[in-house]
């Protein structure tokens, strides 16, 4: 036996086999950057919000092998709640401000499951920011929006949370289907259970 293989890659017979069995794979369908279609209410992971929804972007790209690659998971959300501090009046001011936040990672089939995509993220690459120009209050107070901007912080770690649960949230991705114009991406996500629906960009 190891004198045949021996045979075949003097005569490059090996090498053609594997650059065949390479030109044999294809670019997965769901390769390119994707948008939720609607936002997602993620409303209980900030505390006291009345309102968080998130619009999700995720990013697929391949190895050459196109068994796996890099992933970029970014999301946008905008939050509204209650301005509630001893120096304003209760229920009268309410704060409204958008969260940018972004993870890069890898991804890989499921080797139990050609259907399924494991996505493992790298948190030294994550990224969670309030742009202070985003936060707006309501009514228009100059004292309401200097408690706002002092509240960035805070907010900004229950971003941080956020996003952390929604990275979880994909961490495992099943029933990837991608449409026939190629234009509509479907998959299901667990804990909770939830089917998000992705246009191409």
């Amino acid at each position: 036996m190891k004198t045949i293989y021996k045979s075949l890659l003097a005569s490059g017979t090996v090498g053609a086999m594997l650059v065949m069995a390479a030109c044999s794979a294809k670019e997965p369908a769901f390769s390119g950057i994707w948008e939720s279609v609607k936002p997602v209410d993620v409303t209980c992971y900030f505390h006291d919000a009345t309102s968080a929804l998130t619009t999700i972007s995720i990013q697929f790209a391949t190895n050459q092998e196109y068994t796996g690659g890099p992933v970029t998971v970014s999301n946008r959300y905008q939050v509204t709640c209650p301005l509630a501090t001893d120096s304003l009046p209760t229920g009268k001011y309410k704060a409204s401000f958008i969260v940018k936040a972004s993870c890069r990672g890898s991804w890989t089939y499921d080797v139990d499951d050609s259907d399924e995509i494991l996505l493992q993220f790298n948190y030294d690459a994550f990224s969670v920011n309030i742009d202070p120009a985003s936060i707006h209050v309501t009514p228009s107070d100059s004292i309401a929006m200097r408690q706002a901007q002092a509240k960035r912080e805070v907010w900004t770690m229950d971003a941080q949370e956020a996003f952390r649960r929604d990275l979880l949230h994909f961490s495992t991705i099943e029933d990837v289907d991608v449409s026939k114009d190629q234009k509509m991406l479907k998959i299901e996500v667990q804990d909770p259970k939830e089917e998000i629906r992705f246009i191409r960009k």
